[in-house]
């Protein structure tokens, strides 16, 4: 795992555990629901950039 997909991926977490805190806080109900769909849908960002960046193998110039 290189720097810069850290540089998403913390402040992300951050983000996240401040939203569960500040609801928390203010006694409102969460939806479970709504946090597997956004982390599947981060998931899946992930899984389809990783397979994007794959070098591909270049043609021998032979």
């Amino acid at each position: 795992m290189n720097r810069a997909f850290l540089v998403i991926l913390v402040p992300a977490i951050l983000v996240a555990a401040g939203y569960l805190a500040v609801t928390a806080y203010l006694g409102l109900r969460l939806s479970l629901a709504r946090f597997l769909v956004a982390g599947g849908g981060f998931l899946a960002a992930v899984v389809i950039v990783r397979l994007y960046q794959r070098r591909k193998a270049r043609p021998s110039g032979g």
